[in-house]
Parts: structure tokens; sequence; C-alpha cells
């Protein structure tokens, strides 16, 4: 039987040690279309600063309130878990990175989500 949730934080953890470097916002789509177990423990084992699952209703403007008192104290980066069943994690990124300033894109790669799945890791980007 395979445990999912380490998998996923194994990958999840791989991207935030590259994310760190960027010290941008990193949002990471998980498996979960009906069920958000997943990203709440992938979320709890990797530190994430938000885990937005269909369970329950999520205030973005706080998560970034949150972000940003966090980053007055010197948090540089930041992963937020999406479960897949949310449905919009590109519009989530661009919220965020509007009203906190904090990047969750760079030139090369505009709108950076990155969805893992059962062994896939795929990245996605808008406008491509």
């Amino acid at each position: 039987k395979r445990d999912y949730t380490v998998e996923i934080t194994y990958k999840v953890d791989k991207i935030k040690d590259t994310e760190m470097s960027h010290n941008r916002c990193s949002i990471i789509e998980v498996m979960g279309r009906h069920a958000g177990h997943i990203a709440v423990n992938v979320g709890a084992a990797v530190g994430a600063v938000e885990v937005i699952t269909t369970e329950r209703p999520y205030d973005i403007d706080a998560t970034c309130k949150k972000m940003l008192n966090l980053k007055a104290n010197g948090k540089m980066h930041f992963v937020i878990i999406v479960a897949e069943g949310v449905g919009h994690s590109e519009e989530i990124a661009k919220e965020i990175e509007e009203k906190t300033g904090i990047s969750t894109m760079t030139a090369e790669e505009p709108m950076k989500v990155v969805a893992i799945g059962t062994g896939q890791f795929v990245e996605f980007m808008s406008g491509k």
C-alpha cells in the first residue's frame, strides 16, 4: 500500500529547497479532488503558510496578511498547498502576488504553479 502523503511531501521538500533561493511564494497543487486530507498532511509536514481545501472556506486576505506579517519578521519564502478540487491555483497565485508583492513568478516562468500527483510532476505555466 502506497503512502501518497510521504511521496508528495518528499517532492514538495525538493521544490521548497530550490524555491527558497528565489525568495518567492510556491503554490503547490496536490491530489485531493474530493478530500483535502493529503493537502492537510503535506502542508503540516512541510510547514506551509496555508492549506486550501474544498472542505472549508478560505480567506485569501487573511493568508496575505499572515504572509506579510511573516515577511516583516524575516521570512522570505512561503509555501501554500492547494488541493486539486479547489481548482483555481493560478488565480490564487495571481491574487497573492497582487495583494502582497511577494513573487509567485519569474520573467522566464510566468505564474508558476506546480501540480503533484501520483508519480507525476507537472508544472503549469499560465499563458503557455
